[in-house]
């Protein structure tokens, strides 16, 4: 249930930190008349990150102790603009819009995991 739930506030939050990106001028889109396939476009970022992300996290963890974690913003937003050429629910223009999209969607995720997300008691 958890899962779901997470998944469900993870779709939300690329709608809306899309919404900002694209109203300050980046070329992140999300097809809002396509539900399923912003729910798909969700799970294959999320396990993009998970397995591809975490390679990539380790092998470059000597880069992002220099950087303090600069090269770990980069890999995020390459794995965005990755997920975001294969027209999954989102599409993203550019480097510069997957860096501030990828940005956003962790911000907004953050915040919406906090509010909506279940609670420990």
């Amino acid at each position: 249930m958890r899962l779901l739930l997470y998944w469900i506030i993870s779709a939300i939050s690329l709608v809306i930190s899309a919404s900002i990106a694209g109203a300050i001028g980046f070329d992140v889109t999300v097809n809002v008349d396509e539900p399923l396939k912003v729910l798909l476009g969700t799970a294959v970022l999320g396990l993009i990150n998970a397995t591809l992300g975490t390679v990539l996290r380790v092998l470059t963890a000597p880069i992002a102790c220099i950087t303090f974690g600069l090269a770990w913003t980069i890999i995020n937003a390459l794995l965005f603009w990755l997920v975001g050429t294969w027209e999954l629910g989102f599409t993203v223009g550019d480097f510069w819009a997957a860096l501030v999209g990828s940005l956003l969607m962790g911000i907004v995720l953050g915040l919406l995991r906090r509010i909506l997300g279940p609670h420990e008691s």
